[in-house]
């Protein structure tokens, strides 16, 4: 594995910038949390998280590792490595990792960047077309499912216009990628041998592994799996701590949740910001205030654990992988006598 020395740096403005924002985003959102907790007493959270059901918890973070899995093998389909499927998995659950800890979803940039220094994929243009796809699959997949869990257990009136436009927006995006990946096969331009046109070079490289609609049927197919599965955790979840929701209930708390999720609103670790919208989601369904803020609260260290117990898989992986590509040492000659 190569070391990350030679990842694409910010100056030293911008990372400043970058922190300041964070910093601000981090703070409000302990803020936010600390208003929501102010709501709710102890034993009310001491008696949600008394009533966890351990076998739908099993079953709720077998289900998060799963998503992991899932997206490795959609991105195997479009840059393969043989060999290195575990590696490949061990860095998506990175990813995720990576995701939950950085501010406005910024994670994925570096991921892209530790894709191409680990030497899964070309360079960051490369694989930048291939991730458009991937991405925007995920928003139709991610209105579909709420388009069908908004017409089974309506939460609000306005989530008909949020469905629509979802559904709208995401067909357009895709609508758009695929005409100009055709546009851009068919016009084999030549590219000029300068750092600009290295980078075009390899975007055209990247456009060049879509196989029209095979390969978005495939990563939309993977994408609804996905994140139907991220709604099966979601649902699974609320039910492990008792939630007194009808599992439909849960199930539109939980799609609804996930995309709030894919949102570039949230601070580091989504402190504040993901509760608030959970807590809501919940009111909405009709729980009371105080129980949808204690469950809330249980929901989201469980979430968190499966982040961190898939992360702390991935790190395993990857050491294990490293330390078997360490060439052995040298037998070293004696000294003579």
């Amino acid at each position: 594995m190569q070391n990350l020395q030679n990842i694409p740096r910010r100056s030293p403005s911008g990372r400043r910038t970058a922190r300041a924002g964070a910093l601000v985003f981090l703070v409000v959102g302990i803020g936010i949390l600390l208003v929501m907790v102010r709501d709710v007493s102890l034993g009310d959270l001491c008696r949600v998280a008394n009533q966890v059901d351990v076998g739908i918890l099993a079953v709720a973070v077998v289900a998060g590792l799963a998503m992991t899995g899932l997206r490795t093998i959609r991105f195997y389909r479009f840059f393969p490595a043989p060999g290195r499927r575990l590696e490949l998995y061990a860095s998506f659950a990175m990813f995720r990792f990576l995701n939950f800890l950085l501010p406005f979803r910024s994670g994925e940039i570096t991921f892209l960047a530790l894709l191409s220094k680990f030497e899964f994929a070309g360079s960051i243009a490369g694989i930048a077309p291939v991730w458009v796809l991937l991405r925007v699959t995920d928003l139709l997949a991610l209105s579909l499912l709420f388009f069908c869990a908004n017409s089974l257990v309506p939460l609000a009136p306005h989530f008909d216009v949020l469905q629509w436009g979802l559904f709208g927006l995401s067909t357009v995006l895709l609508a758009g990628v695929l005409m100009f990946s055709a546009w851009m096969a068919r016009a084999n331009p030549t590219f000029s041998d300068t750092w600009l046109g290295r980078h075009a070079r390899a975007a055209h490289a990247g456009f060049a592994r879509f196989d029209g609609w095979r390969s978005c049927l495939h990563s939309l197919f993977l994408g609804c799996l996905i994140w139907g599965t991220m709604a099966v955790l979601n649902t699974l979840m609320q039910m492990a701590f008792g939630s007194p929701l009808t599992v439909a209930q849960c199930a539109a708390v939980g799609v609804a949740a996930a995309v709030i999720s894919i949102l570039p609103i949230h601070g580091p670790i989504a402190v504040g910001t993901s509760d608030v919208s959970w807590a809501g989601l919940m009111v909405l369904a009709g729980m009371p205030a105080s129980e949808a803020i204690a469950t809330t609260l249980c929901v989201r260290v469980g979430l968190v654990s499966i982040i961190l117990l898939d992360g702390a898989i991935g790190i395993v992986i990857l050491w294990l992988c490293r330390c078997r590509q360490r060439k052995p040492d040298e037998p070293r000659l004696r000294e003579p006598q």
